[in-house]
């Protein structure tokens, strides 16, 4: 093998024993990253429930206001 293969050769086997290195961190960030994303995720999904009950129950008492008011112009109409 001539000089010029060999240093070719362990440059390559450095390339590859630096990536293995970064693998693992990689793979760590990755799954933080994935589960910070699920956070986040399950987060939003709490603000649309909780602001899904809060136009229900707005609804509810736009609905009871409106039928309380239907009610006293009904009694206005009677007197």
């Amino acid at each position: 093998m001539s000089q010029e293969q060999e240093i070719v050769q362990e440059g390559a086997e450095e390339i590859v024993e630096l990536i293995s290195e970064d693998a693992p961190a990689a793979e760590e960030a990755a799954e933080e990253a994935e589960a910070e994303e699920a956070v986040e995720a399950e987060s939003a999904e709490a603000v649309e429930v909780e602001l899904d009950e809060e136009l229900e129950e707005a609804a509810a008492s736009a609905e009871e206001a409106e039928a309380e008011a239907e009610e006293e112009v009904s009694q206005v109409e009677a007197e």
